[in-house]
């Protein structure tokens, strides 16, 4: 489930002993189709590394929502301010972006407090056609 994905997440950055981590997890689990939950480990895995590698990130915070039938992951990072439309390049964001395509979602990132903040918005009612 996505919960149990941001659980394991986090506590994996948590058991490394040098990230500070806050996690919201959404009211209900939403059912996801396992290649949906597939990509969006994938897509978090990937963005975790780039804050770790890139960003040299110690704060995160994720979570995700659900709300009017869209399900809203976030991702903050405290070190380096970044923005993306979430268009394919190179390297881990193509990835991340060719990932977000498939889902039938929609990510980006902006600037936010000395960080950057990750925000993937996916329709529930549509992920099971992109599955």
């Amino acid at each position: 489930t996505l919960k149990s994905q941001l659980v394991r997440l986090a506590d994996s950055l948590r058991a490394l002993g040098r990230y500070e981590v806050t996690l919201t997890l959404p009211e209900e689990d939403n059912r996801l189709t396992d290649i949906a939950l597939l990509n969006l480990d994938r897509i978090l895995s990937e963005w975790t590394a780039n804050a770790i590698r890139h960003a040299r990130a110690t704060q995160f915070a994720l979570g995700a929502r659900t709300r009017r039938g869209r399900l809203t992951i976030y991702f903050y990072q405290n070190r380096t301010p970044f923005s993306w439309r979430g268009k394919a390049e190179r390297g881990g964001l193509g990835s991340i972006a060719t990932r977000v395509q498939n889902l039938n979602a929609a990510v980006s990132v902006k600037a936010r407090k000395g960080g950057a903040l990750f925000v993937l918005r996916l329709k529930l009612h549509t992920q099971a056609a992109a599955a």
